[in-house]
Order: C-alpha cells, then structure tokens, then sequence
C-alpha cells in the first residue's frame, strides 16, 4: 500500500494458516489480533481492498468470503 507522499505504510498485516483460519494482526498492537473462521480446508489466496475496510479470501473447498473489517 502506498501513502500520500508515495512511502510504504503498513498497519495491519492479513495471514492464512494451515489451520484453515485467517488472521488480522494490527501491527500498532493498540487492538486485538483477529481471528476468522469459515473454512473446512486450506486458504488458498487472500487480497485486502485498498481501504484496508475488506479481506477477500478463497478457499480449496470451493468458498469465496468478504470480510468486513471496520465493525
């Protein structure tokens, strides 16, 4: 992600593990790392929209999900 003046920031950083769950890990640790279920097999790619508001995940069971991430 690009900022205003064109450096790179980062605050959150977006994980699939092999127990089939994402997580949401702020990097400020100012919130609580996040954990997301609702797959029954691996995570297969995971994009977060340029607002950092949505995660889109895919998974080897055919599921395609939209988080939300600002509620």
């Amino acid at each position: 992600m690009q900022n205003k003046t064109g450096g790179a920031h980062l605050k959150t950083l977006v994980i699939a593990l092999s127990d089939s769950t994402i997580r949401i890990l702020p990097l400020n640790k100012q919130k609580p790392t996040i954990k997301l279920r609702g797959y029954t097999g691996t995570i297969n790619a995971l994009a977060v929209s340029h607002n950092n508001r949505f995660v889109v995940s895919a998974g080897s069971d055919g599921v395609v999900r939209t988080w939300r991430l600002d509620t």
